[in-house]
């Protein structure tokens, strides 16, 4: 079927458009069923078609780019469904240290929107809001890049969860093999890692260096990292100081921290229960 038959069989009249000056065309259009009589400037007809045209190619390389940028949030995070629910907005200030943690959450985005480099860590015992804080972090700064025109990819990875996806990749193609996930988290703009420590285990040394190499290998070739942890810093000096860096890693976590770091008291409580 041609699809410029009509225009093939087009009729030109005396008729002049206002804009070009050329004469118009009567051609029939097939309208709900029926050829309609239609009056057309093919000079206005081809701005259009060039129009719409170039609005769809701008609409393209828009969705293009958020696809590498603002949708990477919701495509690639490795979190859990309860944790998802979870934002700054629903983020509970029951007291003062509350509070403290929400306005440290605000003043990281505000640092990080502002185009300064660094990582930040977040550490307190377990169950206090530390995976809440920071994944309400992670959502709000994927928003607001967009919301300012100026897209990034936030990336939140429970730790945990990525050392099994990576251990399963090993038996058979999750799209998750060690090469894609550092290749992954060592491209995007800001990259938050949940429960740091989680990953490695007590007395299993083969382990842990396998893991250790893994997170080097991420750390290393970055900036921007957001960290939740159980760990103190002592802690982190001296889980991550294994034979592999002699403590590299642990400068790689720790790095561009300093005024960049919210700590919960130890005596708090864990809230979940």
């Amino acid at each position: 079927m041609n699809p410029f038959k009509n225009f093939e069989t087009r009729q030109v009249l005396d008729e002049t458009c206002e804009v070009h000056g050329c004469k118009l065309w009567l051609t029939k259009v097939p309208i709900k069923g029926r050829l309609e009589e239609l009056k057309q400037c093919p000079e206005c007809t081809k701005s259009a078609i060039n129009f719409f045209e170039s609005k769809l190619n701008s609409q393209s390389k828009v969705n293009s780019k958020l696809a590498n940028t603002y949708a990477v949030f919701d495509r690639d995070s490795l979190v859990s469904d309860k944790l998802k629910e979870k934002s700054l907005d629903n983020y509970k200030i029951k007291d003062e240290i509350d509070q403290h943690a929400l306005n440290f959450a605000k003043r990281m985005e505000q640092f990080y929107r502002l185009g300064r480099t660094g990582n930040a860590i977040v550490t307190g015992p377990s169950g206090v809001g530390k995976s809440h804080l920071t994944y309400g972090l992670a959502k709000w700064m994927n928003e607001q890049f967009k919301a300012y025109e100026n897209p990034k990819s936030v990336l939140f990875v429970s730790l945990i969860t990525l050392f099994t996806k990576i251990k399963e990749s090993f038996n058979s193609d999750n799209s998750y093999s060690q090469a894609e996930m550092v290749e992954l988290l060592s491209k995007v703009d800001y990259l938050f890692l949940d429960d740091l420590g989680k990953e490695s285990r007590k007395a299993d040394t083969r382990n842990n260096e396998w893991a250790h190499q893994i997170l080097y290998e991420i750390l290393d070739n970055r900036s921007n990292t957001i960290i939740n942890t159980n760990l103190t810093s002592k802690e982190i000096k001296t889980l991550y100081a294994d034979d592999y860096g002699n403590g590299a890693l642990s400068s790689r976590i720790l790095e561009g921290v300093t005024g960049n770091s919210f700590v919960y008291p130890q005596e708090m409580e864990d809230r979940r229960y």
